[in-house]
């Protein structure tokens, strides 16, 4: 069986012992069958500053316009209609997931929000902080969220569950300031690991990567009122976009810890039945980010809602290779067709580049959107309006 290809179990129920009249033992087979969405290929943008000014990018003159990649490069598969969830998924998933049936389009947007902008927008989806700026002081209120919702769209806050970040409500200056090196002090929470050189600008701001797996640095992100997801449930926000999923493989490859995919698979189930079960709201959504090797565990598939991926067909304005592509695609398309929603992002600029994309993802029944990597504007993509 290809690595790719769903897992479909198959559950016998025998009786144990005939019934007193005699009849034979009864076998019961479930058998689960996926249900993927549906495509559609609809190209360059236009994107808003900060202060809400729109500002336009066109199509040069000679520029080829908007066409779909060609079939040879496009996996081929059909997508019925999403009306009901997989057979075999939970009911509370399958609800879940009908929500997410109308998502045709979404905002990615960390930084810079104009509240006003996301409201009075067509997108079905917006990603963004819990916070206006990252603080506690800047945590958008009930009341904030709700109007984000306006028209119904779902607003799903970002959570870095991989990694430390030094501007959040947890941080203590004191774990890093002898000197501050991005190496931990003596005195730091045993969780605490070296900064992420890639995400690290001394004196200014680190993010440090984190022993996950530990019971301390899980009680920051869940479990008391003043914890991560807490804060977010309370705003009233519709789920969470869970980041640095990936971080289990780090630790796999750099400390030999070969049981990490299994623990982070593990965080990530008990996030979400804490946010379902615990909190007693079992239409919460879960979406990670990335990480997409953990499709090949069933289980896993089956507690996320859906999957965002970045960089799936180009790493900036390059073309990402098509092993790289293939493999990827692959990995997302198990998420698809367990009823899962793909939201995809590539930060590609150029208008040939963008319609290109699009094609793509959308051959592919993702759901696309085309923006800067600092994900401080709202983008709009020409021919690509929500």
């Amino acid at each position: 069986m290809n690595r790719y290809n769903l897992l479909l179990t198959c559950v016998i129920l025998v009786a144990c012992a005939s019934s007193p009249t005699g009849a034979p033992p009864t076998f019961v087979f479930i058998i689960p069958s996926p249900m993927p969405l549906i495509p559609e290929f609809i190209a360059p943008s236009a994107t808003f500053d900060p202060d809400g000014t729109p500002t336009s990018a066109q199509p040069a003159a000679g520029e080829p316009t908007a066409s779909a990649p060609p079939a040879s490069e496009v996996a081929a598969s059909a997508f019925p209609p999403p009306d009901t969830a997989a057979p075999g998924v939970a009911p509370d998933r399958a609800a879940r997931l009908a929500r997410l049936a109308g998502v045709k389009d979404w905002l990615y947007q960390l930084q810079e929000i104009n509240l006003g902008q996301v409201a009075s927008s067509n997108f079905d989806l917006v990603v963004t902080d819990y916070s206006r700026d990252g603080t506690p002081e800047g945590q958008w209120s009930a009341g904030e969220v709700v109007r984000m919702k306006q028209g119904g769209r779902l607003v799903i806050a970002y959570v870095s569950i991989g990694e430390a970040e030094d501007y959040r409500f947890y941080w203590n200056s004191a774990w890093d300031d002898q000197p501050r090196d991005g190496i931990p002090d003596p005195d730091a929470p045993l969780w605490l690991e070296a900064a992420n050189s890639e995400w690290c600008d001394l004196p200014d701001s680190c993010n440090y990567k984190v022993r996950f797996w530990d019971p301390d640095w899980q009680k920051i992100i869940m479990g008391s009122p003043t914890s991560y997801i807490d804060r977010i449930m309370a705003a009233g926000f519709d789920g969470i976009y869970l980041d640095i999923v990936d971080a289990y493989e780090y630790f796999q490859e750099s400390e030999g810890r070969a049981q990490a995919a299994q623990e982070m698979i593990d965080f990530v189930t008990a996030i979400a039945n804490y946010t379902r079960v615990t909190k007693g709201n079992p239409g919460f959504f879960v979406f990670p980010q990335n990480a997409e090797g953990l499709a090949e565990y069933p289980n896993y598939v089956q507690v996320i809602d859906g999957i965002g991926k970045e960089d799936v067909f180009y790493v900036l304005d390059e073309r990402q290779p098509p092993d790289e592509a293939k493999y990827s695609v692959g990995l997302l398309n198990v998420i698809r067709d367990s009823g899962g929603i793909v939201l995809s992002v590539d930060y590609v600029s150029t208008p040939q580049n963008i319609a290109d994309y699009y094609g793509r993802a959308r051959a592919e029944g993702y759901v696309p959107y085309a923006t800067v990597l600092n994900l401080d504007r709202m983008t709009i993509n020409a021919g690509f309006e929500p």
